[in-house]
C-alpha cells in the first residue's frame, strides 16, 4: 500500500467516524438509551480519539445529559409540564437524601414513605407519588437505589439501598 493510498484510506475513515458521531449527536437521548451509559462515554472518548475513558469524559457524558434533558423539557413540553418533571426530580433527591440520612441500606418503604411525607401530614404530597419517585429512580440509569423485597409471615416488604452502598456491601 502506497503512503497516498493509506491517506486516502485514513480520511475515509476519519470521515466514517464524523457522520457516525452526527447520527448519533442527532438524538443524544435516544443513543443513551440505547447504548447505555458507558457505550455513551466510550462514544465520547472514540470521538476525541483517546484510548482511554477518563473522569473528563464522565463529566462530559454528565453534563451532555443534563444539557439535553433540559433541553428537551423547556422545547417540548408547557409550562406546568416543566414544572411537575421539576417538582419529580427534587422529590427523587429528597428521597435518595433521606435513604441516606437513614443509614443508605435495607431501609423500609413505610419508613422512607413516613420521613418524606412527615407520616403524611405534608398535602402536596401522596404515597402514590413517592412510589412512582422509587420506581423513577430504579429505571435511572444507572440506578441510584436497588430494591429488595423480603417476604415474612406472608406479608412482604420493600426495603431500599443506596446503589453505593449496595455495592459496597457485595464485597
Amino acid at each position: 500500500m502506497t503512503l497516498r493510498a493509506f491517506l486516502h484510506q485514513r480520511r475515509r475513515w476519519i470521515a466514517g467516524h464524523i457522520i457516525t458521531a452526527i447520527v448519533h449527536l442527532r438524538n443524544p437521548v435516544q443513543t443513551w438509551l440505547e447504548i447505555g451509559p458507558a457505550g455513551s462515554l466510550a462514544l465520547l472518548a472514540l470521538l476525541k480519539r483517546e484510548k482511554g475513558i477518563d473522569v473528563d469524559h464522565l463529566n462530559a457524558a454528565d453534563a451532555w445529559m443534563d444539557y439535553w434533558e433540559a433541553t428537551v423539557l423547556f422545547v417540548f413540553s408547557s409550562g406546568e409540564q416543566a414544572e411537575e418533571a421539576l417538582k419529580a426530580q427534587k422529590l427523587r433527591d429528597e428521597l435518595v437524601a433521606a435513604i441516606n440520612a437513614m443509614g443508605g441500606v435495607r431501609v423500609s418503604h413505610t419508613d422512607l414513605a413516613n420521613k418524606v411525607t412527615n407520616k403524611y401530614q405534608r398535602k402536596n404530597l401522596n404515597a402514590k407519588q413517592v412510589k412512582e419517585a422509587v420506581e423513577a429512580l430504579q429505571r435511572e440509569s444507572p440506578p441510584r437505589i436497588h430494591s429488595e423485597t423480603i417476604t415474612t409471615n406472608g406479608r412482604s416488604a420493600t426495603y431500599y439501598t443506596l446503589i453505593d452502598l449496595f455495592d459496597a456491601s457485595d464485597e
